[in-house]
């Protein structure tokens, strides 16, 4: 009996090795499988980094690579910075046509407060101007005020020529011009 005895404790003893080595074994698979999940995650966040870093520069390049162009687009804008340069557009367009040019009122206005709401943001910039010259350069004029690349209603528009004088006087083939304009103004 008692070698039965040494077997079954040899047996029990394997037994219990063998049941201490499966749960080191469980146990150490648990701690890589959550290793192993935590590097996926790492290795997940690092991938969208990099994706993002990636398009990141990908959009300041085009950026970069579109500047020029968007100079251009934005100066068919008028911003509150460069009122004076497009009133300066007007003056020196009349005064290349030989025009007298005299600006009488300039005004801001909000796109909401104006009833015909033809562009949904920013404002109105409403400027009357008062021309003498003769008839073709009025018309010239007109014409060039109408196809600058801003975004122009020509509100008002009056050519008027004054009549009673002799024709002698050099005024008398001069032509009176009263323009009335709104712009599109964006901040």
């Amino acid at each position: 009996m008692r070698r039965k005895t040494k077997t079954k404790q040899i047996f029990e003893t394997i037994v219990v090795m063998t049941i201490i080595a499966l749960a080191f074994y469980i146990i150490l698979f648990i701690q890589i499988k959550e290793k192993n999940e935590i590097v996926s995650v790492l290795t997940n966040e690092t991938e969208s980094i990099i994706q993002k870093e990636t398009k990141l520069r990908s959009v300041k390049k085009l950026v970069r690579d579109i500047e020029r162009e968007r100079n251009i687009i934005d100066s068919y804008f008028i911003t509150n910075d460069n009122i004076v340069d497009f009133i300066e557009i007007i003056e020196n367009f009349g005064k290349r046509n030989g025009l007298s040019i005299e600006i009488t009122s300039v005004k801001v206005d909000d796109i909401n407060s104006v009833l015909e709401k033809k562009v949904k943001t920013g404002e109105l910039l409403y400027v009357n101007f008062k021309t003498k010259g003769h008839f073709g350069e009025l018309f010239q004029f007109l014409s060039i005020l109408e196809n600058l690349p801003f975004k122009i209603d020509l509100l008002n528009i009056d050519f008027k020529k004054p009549s009673g004088i002799s024709g002698q006087d050099k005024d008398m083939n001069l032509w009176s011009g009263f323009f009335n304009i709104s712009v599109a103004k964006f901040d």
